[in-house]
């Protein structure tokens, strides 16, 4: 089962955590479970390759002789993905450290936007030899600086590893998966997942409302840009450029990534300079948007291009960097060049429109005095202590800081707008809760106290305000989630509580629009499902359907065309919809 089903409060961590690795521990259980939070192809490789490896990494600082924990996924052999961890004298590492030494645990992947994407059992048979090297772990000053100097020893130190290296790095195998997954699914148009990624990454300096995806150009109906942030100050074009989200594109050879990645440069920065162009041929142009016409003018505003690509080689910035440079003096508009993991970072740090700004400019600038883009490298965040460096990544949340995770236990109704970092509880969002969230999606965690005492009534409320207005039911689609506290310690599965099935059964004849709202990429709709109709569990993490399954699906299809008739909604994604929960409910055991 998902994590955040069943432990909600982890996202409050999450959220305070632009990415890496934390050790998380259950309320009342003394097993640690690891936490990874950072890009989908890091979860894709881990399954591809049916596991990761550990690498403590010798590094001296100050004198002092230490390791590094170094944690790599080998989508290629010579330049995995990697997270570097620095070992410093906090709670974090040294609980990462003890969990490094089980034998066997539990393993949680996380994207930049706190989506769950895989669960698993993972094996560590080199369990022993670990817990023994880790005695000559000698952990630094929780400083900036240290961490910073245990984070540059061993970039050095791993980018010159040997056979032998590898031979001493700790294997982890993957076993069962927790929850069935999607990262299987072939994704042969990457900017279905990219460009929405990247607007939502966006929600975080800027308002919804200023940003947009894929907008057309009013006079030829072709694609202005990937994505535009346009506000009273600032006007900002991005181009995205992504690779096929499947096994062979994430096997590819480093020398194909690094070809690939100067071909999508050029192609963008083309594309960019004719965006310009465009935008610079009159007073203002047109533009097409969410089915609505937009004026949009240079005038009185600060322009930027983005280009952004998936990844990025530091070898190649030198390459890469002259065709976005070339742009800016061909149109005199600013224009940046950026990987993914970048542009995530710099919107997780620069989180107002003003700093984001700034922080765009400091960076042209260096670039046009080096003549390439040098990495970007991000410290200390203001109100928490967080390490970070996107060729790797170290953090160490002060956990002094998440006073946040006890608002979950106040019994309210909470709505999570994870991208604005904030929580908000069901009585203080009000009537015009969306636009004082800025929630990109809903999370909506009931408390033990309302499911024993089957009081659907205020999770009921909270659901229905996505039913408000059209705006409302086009905006969370796919967009809600729910999740219940307070059954941290009952050993037992969600569908196996009785509690818990009569509350469902009573708020499913309240609101019965699961199909649309809850998202077929996630566990939640299974849990719904299986608290709803009879099942048999098969395996760990898998279950088979009874008959009664078939008439759910028919009830809730039911309620999904009424949704569309009563709201007037487009009839194509309606067929879209119906064929996702079709393949949603087939990878489940055949009924037996």
């Amino acid at each position: 089962m998902k994590l955040t089903v069943t432990n909600p409060e982890v996202l409050d961590w999450l959220v305070d955590m632009p990415a890496g690795l934390m050790p998380f521990r259950r309320v009342g259980d003394s097993r640690l479970i690891l936490v990874v939070k950072a890009s989908r192809e890091v979860a894709q490789t881990a399954r591809v390759r049916g596991g990761f490896r550990f690498y403590l990494v010798p590094v001296h600082v100050d004198g002092l002789a230490t390791y590094g924990l170094v944690t790599a996924f080998f989508d290629d052999h010579e330049e995995p993905l990697v997270i570097r961890t620095p070992l410093v004298n906090a709670e974090i590492p040294r609980n990462l450290v003890g969990l490094l030494s089980s034998a066997s645990f539990y393993v949680h992947f996380f994207d930049e936007h706190n989506r769950e994407l895989l669960g698993v059992r993972v094996e560590n048979p080199d369990a022993n030899r670990f817990r023994v090297l880790s005695d000559a772990i000698r952990f630094v000053s929780p400083t900036l600086d240290q961490a910073r100097h245990v984070l540059d020893a061993m970039q050095s130190r791993f980018g010159t590893r040997t056979r032998s290296d590898d031979a001493a790095a700790f294997p982890i195998r993957l076993r069962e998966r927790l929850f069935p997954d999607s990262l299987e699914e072939n994704v042969e148009n990457p900017g279905d997942l990219n460009e929405p990624d990247i607007a939502m990454a966006l929600h975080r300096p800027f308002r919804g409302d200023q940003v947009f995806s894929n907008p057309m150009r009013a006079d030829n109906g072709r694609e202005f840009v990937d994505v535009l942030v346009a506000t009273t100050k600032t006007l900002l074009l991005i181009q995205a450029k992504d690779s096929p989200s499947t096994e062979s594109g994430l096997t590819r050879t480093i020398n194909r990534k690094k070809a690939t990645a100067e071909d999508h440069v050029e192609n963008a920065s083309a594309q960019l300079k004719g965006s310009i162009n465009h935008l610079r041929s009159g007073q203002s142009i047109e533009i097409v948007t969410e089915g609505k016409r937009r004026r949009v003018s240079m005038s009185g505003r600060d322009v930027f291009g983005l280009v952004i690509v998936k990844e990025l080689f530091d070898p190649e910035r030198p390459v890469c960097s002259p065709p976005v440079l070339a742009v800016f003096d061909e149109t005199g508009i600013p224009c940046l060049l950026l990987d993914h993991t970048e542009f995530q970072q710099l919107t997780f740090f620069q989180t107002t429109e003003d700093s984001f700004v700034g922080a765009l400019e400091e960076m042209f600038s260096a670039a046009r005095a080096e003549g390439a883009f040098p990495r970007s490298r991000f410290g200390l965040r203001t109100g928490k202590t967080v390490v970070y460096d996107p060729t790797g990544i170290g953090n160490v949340p002060d956990s002094t800081t998440h006073e946040r995770v006890h608002a979950v236990t106040d019994g309210s109704h909470i709505i999570a707008a994870p991208t604005s970092g904030r929580w908000v509880t069901d009585e203080a969002a009000g009537k015009g809760f969306r636009e004082d969230v800025g929630a990109d999606w809903l999370r909506v965690v009931v408390d033990r106290s309302d499911v024993e005492a089957l009081d659907v009534s205020g999770t009921a409320e909270t659901l229905s305000r996505v039913l408000a207005d059209r705006d409302a039911v086009e905006r969370y689609r796919g967009s809600v989630d729910l999740a219940f506290f307070g059954y941290t310690n009952d050993p037992r599965e969600l569908r196996d509580i009785p509690d818990v099935r009569r509350f469902c059964t009573e708020l499913d004849d309240a609101f019965p629009y699961w199909f649309y709202f809850l998202s077929t990429d996630g566990g939640t709709l299974g849990v719904i499902a299986s608290c709803l109709c009879s099942v048999t569990p098969v395996r760990p993490g898998v279950v088979s359907f009874g008959p009664d399954l078939p008439d759910f699906v028919s009830r809730h299809y039911q309620a999904l065309n009424w949704l569309f008739h009563n709201y007037s909604l487009d009839e194509r994604l309606n067929v879209e919809i119906s064929g996702k929960v079709f393949e949603y409910f087939g990878q489940f055991e055949p009924v037996q």
